[in-house]
């Protein structure tokens, strides 16, 4: 169970070109970016993103090339080198933005 609860529980698939509404925020909140371009340029199109209820979401950085789980209002909270299939999320290995692996998620596929 990761330490932030919010984290925590089940994801679904979302259509790669569909937005996460936090990253909408979380573009309002570092200074106006328009939403579309940073969206299709740090992701591929091809690969979904993953879309908790309460608005959490996972989604593969092409940039970085590792996959981050954020908050519902789009604040980071962990990342993760790809494991396989750049497809899904990794089951290990998600670290916090500081590098501690202290209350780190798990995640499981249904």
């Amino acid at each position: 169970m990761a330490s932030d609860r919010s984290i925590n529980g089940i994801y679904t698939a979302q259509d790669p070109k569909s937005i996460p509404s936090g990253f909408i925020k979380s573009c309002s909140k570092a200074g106006g970016f328009a939403p579309r371009p940073l969206w299709d340029e740090i992701t591929n199109g091809i690969t979904p993103w993953f879309l908790h209820d309460n608005g959490c979401f996972i989604y593969l950085n092409c940039q970085d090339g590792r996959w981050w789980m954020d908050r519902w209002d789009g604040n980071p909270l962990f990342l993760a080198d790809p494991e396989g299939s750049l497809l899904l999320p990794p089951m290990e290995g998600w670290v916090g933005l500081t590098g501690g692996r202290s209350g780190v998620p798990r995640v499981g596929y249904l």
